[in-house]
């Protein structure tokens, strides 16, 4: 009877704890998960309403799980009134990606996805990005600035001031874009701008990754961590997309110059190695969300 008891007693403990994890989760993520949700809905009615069930709505679903991502950020500097683990430098570059991307998709048809969500949804995403981004740029920068953590958005390398380290991203994108660009536009300029989004795309989350590294196994808060996560699903979606369609991006003419027949290579290795930079942190993001708790990153060595 005694050890009866004691395994019911048990069994109960470990339920009634489970059932109380459950709900600090819940407590906890209640406005990402109910976030989650609303995505999911868009997603499905985007799905049926603006697509002809082509192939290439993947780069759209990928284009709206970045406004989902960003809108998160939104939310949180919203509530709280403070951009703490927020990185500026990051917010910098996507400012560049977006605007780079809707010189090439707003009056050129290109580069936007074959099925009908390329005639106004795809782009109406992009605008809704850059839109929240330069409203994150405006928080970080002057309304909530005495939040910001200046000394950890420390991207840089000795010799450069940190305040011109996104030019360590920046520069060197450009300078691979103007070299090796798709001409799917026949325009130079908005066919390298495409290129130049995707490239900076590639290395963009880098400043905020370093950010939250910057101190010893501190806890990254929900809506940062499912900001990047969140951007690397995304990111995954586009590499599936551009690994079957890479080909298009290429002069198949062989008489044309390496720098037009191997663009859309070029493409699907930027997509990789986003995932490269990051798969250090969704390694830990899955193993927090299985053990149903916060995000903690190393220190950067």
């Amino acid at each position: 009877m005694s050890s009866l008891f004691t395994n019911t007693y048990d069994d109960d403990y470990r339920g009634s704890k489970e059932k109380k994890n459950w709900k600090n989760l819940w407590m906890k993520n209640q406005l990402t998960i109910l976030s989650s949700l609303l995505l999911s809905v868009l997603a499905l009615a985007a799905y049926h309403l603006v697509s002809d069930g082509d192939f290439s709505f993947l780069m759209t679903l990928g284009s709206l799980l970045v406004l989902f991502s960003f809108a998160l950020l939104v939310i949180k500097v919203t509530v709280t009134r403070k951009v703490r683990n927020i990185s500026l430098k990051t917010l910098q570059c996507y400012a560049l990606v977006f605007s780079a991307r809707l010189c090439s998709i707003l009056r050129y048809e290109g580069y936007l996805p074959y099925d009908k969500s390329g005639d106004w949804f795809y782009q109406s995403t992009e605008v809704g990005a850059l839109l929240m981004v330069l409203g994150l740029i405006v928080c970080v920068a002057i309304l909530f600035k005495s939040s910001y953590q200046k000394d950890a958005d420390k991207f840089t390398v000795p010799g450069v001031p940190s305040e011109l380290g996104v030019l360590l991203l920046v520069l060197p994108a450009l300078v691979i874009a103007i070299v090796l660009h798709p001409t799917l536009n026949g325009n130079w300029f908005t066919d390298t701008a495409w290129a130049f989004a995707l490239y900076l795309e590639a290395v963009a989350l880098l400043p905020q990754i370093m950010m939250f590294q910057s101190s010893c196994n501190v806890e990254v808060e929900p809506f940062e961590a499912n900001f990047v996560f969140g951007l690397a699903v995304a990111r995954a979606m586009h590499l599936v997309f551009w690994m079957s369609s890479f080909h298009e991006l290429n002069d198949r003419d062989s008489s044309s110059s390496i720098q037009k027949r191997f663009p859309g290579h070029l493409v699907v290795i930027s997509q990789v190695l986003n995932l490269l930079l990051v798969a250090d942190y969704i390694w830990f993001y899955i193993v927090a969300a299985r053990e149903k708790k916060g995000v903690i990153l190393p220190t950067q060595l």
